[in-house]
């Protein structure tokens, strides 16, 4: 239909959002919403402030430079200047969300670490257990897989306790 610019199920994005990734086209910024939560944290006007203090730097090709020596890109000179301009309580605030995603990023890296050690403890394991040729007369039959050798089943233990 000629009247539906974008679709159904679109929510309309409220100014904050607009300005933000505006912004962060900009700055050729991939984490919009970083830089939209700044916009919302601080304003319009001292984002914008940032912004053209960065641009400012970049058209005078005196661009940050990280602690390496490596120049800055432009959202990284941005985010820069406004650690200077805003309180430390604030910038964290602006980073809290980033900082989260970072530890459940981390913790799934720990878990999965894990689930790997013991994928190759089992695997180890399974190197002393043998599949059961034959069936004794007068035994229920039972799930065959895989069962302990006796003679490794001391070992074992000590690996489950």
């Amino acid at each position: 239909m000629p009247g539906r610019a974008h679709g159904r199920g679109r929510r309309k994005l409220s100014h904050n959002e607009r300005v933000g990734r505006e912004i962060a086209r900009v700055l050729g910024e991939r984490k919009v919403h970083l830089v939209t939560r700044t916009v919302e944290l601080i304003g319009e006007r001292l984002t914008r402030s940032v912004l053209s203090e960065t641009m400012h730097l970049n058209k005078e090709g005196k661009m940050l430079k990280t602690v390496t020596g490596r120049e800055r890109t432009l959202g990284g000179a941005f985010f820069t200047l406004l650690k200077e301009r805003v309180t430390k309580e604030k910038y964290k605030e602006i980073y809290a969300l980033e900082e989260e995603q970072k530890k459940i990023a981390r913790r799934n890296k720990e878990r999965a670490a894990r689930i790997r050690r013991e994928n190759e403890l089992i695997g180890g394991m399974t190197s002393q257990l043998h599949l059961r040729d034959d069936e004794e007369e007068g035994e229920e039959p039972c799930n065959p897989r895989y069962l302990l050798r006796e003679d490794k089943e001391d070992e074992w233990q000590d690996m489950i306790e």
